[in-house]
């Protein structure tokens, strides 16, 4: 979800939001198929816009891989039906050159080819309408929902932090000061 092309098309369709969109990241919980897709930014919409996007478009984009999948194998089998139809014309240029029990083995094996060609066209037939109706197994679960209250600053978290560390500062120092104190006290 974080490749090149994504990323490039999510930023078109943002247009000039994408500039303020400062992380995206993307999380699999555990035992699941799912992808959970986290955005950050100074703006509450600019971040959801951004979520649904960077979704809309990596579903896109499976969804035209599977596709071009499903279109590239009903090519080679076409092609595999051509190579087929290829070997059956030089048969029947055999069969018409042999008499008896010759011309019946090549007939057999005509038949065999008329076999496997119908069957190598019926599965391109198949695979090229799948890839035409592709809806994919990949699908947004949940649309991103607009953000309650900013992920950073958190005032109060950081003021105890800043306190924890002046805190630990201060001790460090006082600890610092009495070691290098080489005064006789009396």
């Amino acid at each position: 979800m974080q490749s090149h092309d994504i990323k490039a098309l999510v930023d078109e369709r943002l247009g000039p939001r994408a500039g303020e969109v400062a992380r995206m990241g993307v999380t699999n919980p555990e035992n699941t198929d799912l992808l959970n897709v986290t955005v950050v930014s100074t703006s509450p919409e600019i971040a959801q816009d951004a979520a649904n996007t960077y979704a809309d478009v990596y579903v896109l984009r499976r969804k035209e891989r599977a596709a071009s999948e499903l279109d590239r194998r009903a090519g080679e089998l076409r092609l595999e039906a051509d190579r087929l139809g290829d070997q059956m014309r030089e048969l029947d240029d055999q069969i018409g050159s042999r008499s008896g029990s010759e011309a019946e083995v090549l007939r057999g094996r005509k038949a065999a080819l008329q076999n496997q060609q119908s069957t190598a066209s019926n599965l391109a037939f198949q695979l090229g309408a799948q890839a035409a109706l592709m809806t994919g197994a990949v699908e947004v679960a949940d649309r991103a929902q607009l953000p309650r209250a900013p992920i950073a600053p958190k005032p109060s978290r950081d003021a105890t932090i800043a306190g924890l560390v002046a805190l630990a500062l201060g001790a460090a120092g006082a600890l610092l000061l009495d070691r290098l104190d080489d005064r006789i006290l009396s």
